[in-house]
């Protein structure tokens, strides 16, 4: 009988959709049973990022809310660890591009302190990604 395959290794062959949606599964039940699981929660957004960028419209907006509520967490948990924050601003930035400006718009600030909040606590976290992201 094969070995589980750990949520990680899942995420890592994410171009695969299922094993994606299989890992987000599992950090979802993870969360569940600790919601204090850092680890369950931002990699949870992480993951919810990814699907929603990938599924249809309506359900890339769930996801990209969901993903958001577990970045949420996160920051929550360990708000002195930039991954939440991270996170919380790409979910909110996908959101933003699904609804349109008009609806978007409502996400820019929140966008730009999560952003602001990673530089201040990691510089280098995703190779920079906040940094260009607000000069974005």
């Amino acid at each position: 009988m094969a070995q589980p395959q750990s949520p990680d290794a899942l995420y890592a062959d994410r171009r695969n959709l299922e094993s994606a949606r299989r890992a987000a599964d599992i950090w979802r039940a993870d969360l569940a049973r600790d919601p204090r699981g850092f680890e369950a929660a931002w990699k949870l957004a992480r993951a919810d990022y990814w699907l929603g960028g990938h599924a249809a419209e309506s359900d890339g907006r769930r996801l990209f809310e969901a993903g958001l509520e577990a970045a949420r967490k996160a920051a929550a948990i360990e708000p002195q660890r930039p991954e939440g924050y991270f996170w919380m601003a790409a979910n909110m930035g996908a959101l933003a591009e699904a609804y349109g400006l008009r609806q978007g718009i409502k996400y820019r600030t929140a966008i730009r302190e999560a952003l602001e909040t990673v530089l201040r606590l990691d510089p280098a976290f995703s190779q920079g990604s906040a940094d260009h992201t607000i000069g974005r």
